[in-house]
């Protein structure tokens, strides 16, 4: 059963098992102590270690203790894992990795080219002892600064995997028990994946946590951290880690993170916080969180998560993706022209979404917003350029409002329909439920004068439209026998027979039919013509489907 016994890994079974006699040093599996140095010069380092287990333990039952130590493989890789079952001393972690009295950071340093550079995994999952943590970083002691741990793959492509899992319940006060709970620490690489996975079952406790002791400079950085350099064992160049373009993914199911004190996240590849597995059990607030500029990519969620997700800080990357349930926005999105083409910023909410007044969603070079809900309230502007804004249903068969907000149906109002700043705006999908026009929704500006409208329903109207460019795409028949005011036309209905399509403008208003943001009208089109005892002398002629 243990995580250690795999065949043919390269690395040995078992661990160094703590026994019960009274000291801390030997209840646990391994312990460095500060002033300890593990030096190889390309060799692979590999530590494992389990706690203790007794009903009499005093002191906590940890499988490794790392402090004010360093730990440097060359281009070796370096593996650790720990284990923890204790059953009564609270705090029993399966790897503490933090500074002491002296101040030093504690370091693990790989120039190892492997995705799997350095891999971390503490196992709690067996620990019955409240606040028993997978992994726990902290720094008692800012002597050095506010880092306690340093973890970092400085080869090219170099990686970092950190896999916490606990099971008992957390506690209040400093004793927490979460899967991965990171204080005071550096998790850094140059180039490679830095992952990072941590699943909790206990009350009060997260798979992952930032920042959950409230002691001040208490800040975590991932991906790059200014003024580091480190040269590894062996070598005699130092590697800047003042850069990353590393990937950064998070996954768990519950994560915690603390506005007062921000963790860092600082690279030119992609970051992702993830439920670990289907959903986020709790809102997962971003508010903790700081991501650089240069990232390509943000994704907040995954595919399918319905968990609640509140965006409590602004961010920029080159395209953001945001999944989940409920979402609320409170800070701006943004993307810059750090790609050749910014991509989207797209977000579902299969409950519903909610910007408030600062939540501004701007794309650069005109690229698409992509929004995916049930249920809409728009509270700041969205702008794509020229490009488009879709707004679409999460659930098949949802039926649309437009004009008025309108309870039980994805609605879009006219105060809205001002906040979308884009020269297309599309409402519907191919599944989306009926459509109908039910109130004013003006869309008249320069720039900003095409609608589009997709359904595989009805759609009808119990108000006039006024639309510069209207184009409406549906499986069904479209019935807009109000006094519309548009321009350019373009309806196309899969239905068939005479009322299939039927439209009326409004008196001294003309329109023309015309292709419209990709649809081809067949309403006012000729089907065909065919003339007899024609005179010779041409006559103009103009025919329409009506």
């Amino acid at each position: 059963s243990s995580v250690l016994a795999v065949a043919n890994d390269g690395f040995p079974d078992g661990y160094a098992r703590g026994e019960l006699s009274g000291s801390q040093p030997n209840i646990v599996g391994v312990t460095i102590e500060a002033g300890t140095s593990v030096l190889s010069q390309g060799g692979d380092i590999y530590i494992a270690g389990r706690g203790s287990q007794s009903a009499t333990s005093s002191l906590r039952e940890s499988g490794i203790v790392l402090r004010d130590s360093y730990i440097d493989s060359g281009i070796g890789h370096i593996g650790m894992f720990a284990k923890s079952t204790s059953t009564a001393q609270i705090a029993s972690t399966a790897i503490d990795i933090s500074n002491n009295s002296t101040g030093s950071i504690t370091s693990i340093i790989s120039a190892n080219t492997s995705s799997d550079a350095i891999v971390i995994v503490g196992d709690a999952s067996e620990a019955t002892a409240a606040g028993s943590a997978g992994i726990l970083t902290y720094a008692p002691s800012t002597t050095a600064g506010a880092v306690g741990a340093r973890i970092a793959a400085i080869g090219t492509s170099g990686g970092v995997r950190l896999v916490g899992k606990s099971n008992a319940a957390g506690t209040t006060g400093s004793v927490y028990g979460d899967g991965v709970e990171l204080n005071f620490a550096q998790v850094l690489a140059k180039s490679g994946p830095i992952v990072v996975e941590g699943s909790a079952n206990g009350t009060n406790a997260y798979g992952f946590s930032l920042a959950r002791r409230a002691v001040a400079g208490n800040t975590t950085a991932f991906g790059s951290a200014a003024g580091v350099s480190i040269t590894p064992f062996g070598s005699t160049t130092a590697v800047s880690l003042a850069t990353s373009s590393s990937d950064i993914t998070v996954s768990a199911d519950k994560i915690l993170t603390n506005a007062s004190y921000l963790a860092t996240f600082d690279t030119t590849g992609t970051v992702t916080m993830q439920p670990l597995t289907n959903n986020f059990g709790t809102t997962f607030d971003t508010g903790g969180i700081s991501i650089g500029n240069g990232a390509t990519q943000i994704n907040f969620g995954k595919a399918g998560n319905t968990g609640p997700i509140t965006v409590n800080r602004a961010y920029t990357a080159g395209t953001i993706n945001i999944t989940g349930g409920v979402v609320v926005l409170n800070q701006a999105l943004t993307t810059n022209a750090n790609q050749t083409r910014a991509g989207p910023i797209s977000i579902t909410a299969s409950t519903s979404l909610t910007t408030a007044a600062a939540a501004t969603i701007t794309t650069a070079t005109n690229s698409d917003v992509l929004i995916a809900t049930d249920t809409l309230s728009v509270g700041a502007n969205i702008n794509a350029g020229t490009g488009a804004i879709e707004i679409a249903p999460a659930t098949a068969a949802r039926q649309i409002r437009i004009g008025t907000i309108t309870a039980g149906f994805l609605s879009v109002d006219a105060t809205t329909s001002s906040r979308l700043l884009s020269q297309y705006l599309r409402i519907g999908s191919a599944t989306a439920g009926a459509v109908q026009f039910n109130g004013s929704f003006p869309r008249v500006t320069a720039g900003k004068n095409t609608l589009k409208v997709i359904t595989a329903g009805a759609v009808t109207q119990t108000s006039p439209v006024t639309v510069t460019n209207l184009a409406i795409d549906t499986d069904s028949t479209i019935t807009l026998g109000a006094a519309n005011e548009v321009t350019q036309l373009a309806l196309d209905s899969a239905a068939t027979g005479d009322t299939a399509i039927s439209f009326a403008a409004k008196t001294g208003t003309t329109y023309t039919p015309a292709t419209v943001d990709g649809v081809t009208p067949k309403f006012g089109t000729a089907a065909g013509v065919g003339l007899a005892n024609v005179p010779t002398s041409a006559v103009a002629t103009t025919i329409y489907q009506n």
